[in-house]
């Protein structure tokens, strides 16, 4: 049973469903230490697995990479399979990139969406933090 339509969401052109593929959980906030869960779809309508597949979290407090362990539905160990690192460049001119290190087997599309998710989750925070301390600010006036 599909979860949506690309109609619900405003995609232009024909209408294809759209299915559940993974949640995606956070704890804490950066920079103090933040743990990431990803649970899979369970192919029933709108349920995840009860234990995440994947787990993450900064191995560095305040380092902005993070260390993913996964396991599937069939090991009970959790095994290293992504290394997500944030590479600055000294000079001030040039943007900073985004490397992801996979394990053989490991879909990269997934840890594509988690890097997107874990960014926009982030600068979300900072925009409203910013935003707050402006408002304070403009009232202390």
């Amino acid at each position: 049973i599909p979860a949506a339509s690309s109609s619900d969401i405003g995609l232009p052109g024909a209408e294809v469903d759209l299915y559940a593929w993974a949640e995606f959980a956070t704890e804490g906030e950066f920079p103090f230490p933040v743990r990431y869960s990803i649970y899979l779809s369970t192919g029933e309508e709108g349920k995840y697995e009860k234990e995440p597949s994947y787990k993450g979290s900064h191995p560095i407090l305040g380092s902005p990479g993070i260390s993913v362990v996964g396991r599937t539905s069939k090991e009970l160990i959790y095994r290293g399979c992504c290394l997500l690192s944030v590479d600055s460049n000294k000079n001030k001119d040039e943007e900073s990139f985004l490397r992801i290190s996979l394990s053989r087997g490991i879909d990269p599309a997934l840890f594509i969406c988690f890097a997107a998710i874990v960014d926009e989750v982030a600068m979300r925070k900072q925009h409203s933090k910013t935003a707050q301390k402006k408002f304070r600010s403009r009232r202390s006036y």
